[in-house]
């Protein structure tokens, strides 16, 4: 079985905006291949459970890009210590736009799923969400 797991992580300052962080692992029969990892910074205010929305729907687009779009063989498993967006992505509660894209996407995998994890096994994911605010902050001076 090819198995992607995604974690996925947001980090929100006011009056500066977000971070949005991803690390992920391609697994192959229960062995790791490769993987690979991003982050980014929206100077946008929204709220920190948005923030972790805009995370996941970052990490599968990203995710896609990342494996050149032949995911058909591979089942993608995200996982966000952020119970609101567990809910938002298993309810499809986000908008239009958006979900017609990650809907989109996520039906060239053989299978997905998303699931909450806590926040100590979400490390890689929360650092690089917080250097990310961080650089951002230092550049806002």
């Amino acid at each position: 079985m090819k198995n992607i797991h995604v974690k996925t992580d947001a980090s929100f300052k006011r009056d500066i905006g977000y971070s949005v962080a991803y690390y992920c692992e391609v697994v192959h029969n229960g062995h790791l291949k490769y993987d690979f990892s991003d982050s980014n910074f929206f100077d946008r205010n929204i709220k920190s459970t948005d923030a972790e929305v805009m995370a996941v729907g970052y990490a599968i687009i990203q995710t896609f890009k990342n494996m050149g779009g032949r995911v058909s063989d591979y089942r993608i498993i995200i996982e966000t210590d952020s119970k609101h967006a567990v809910n938002v992505y298993e309810d499809m509660k986000i908008n239009k736009k958006l979900k017609d894209v990650i809907q989109a996407l996520l039906d060239k995998f053989i299978d997905w799923n998303i699931r909450w994890i806590s926040r100590d096994l979400n490390m890689k994911a929360d650092g690089l969400a917080k250097i990310e605010i961080r650089r951002a902050e230092d550049e806002l001076g």
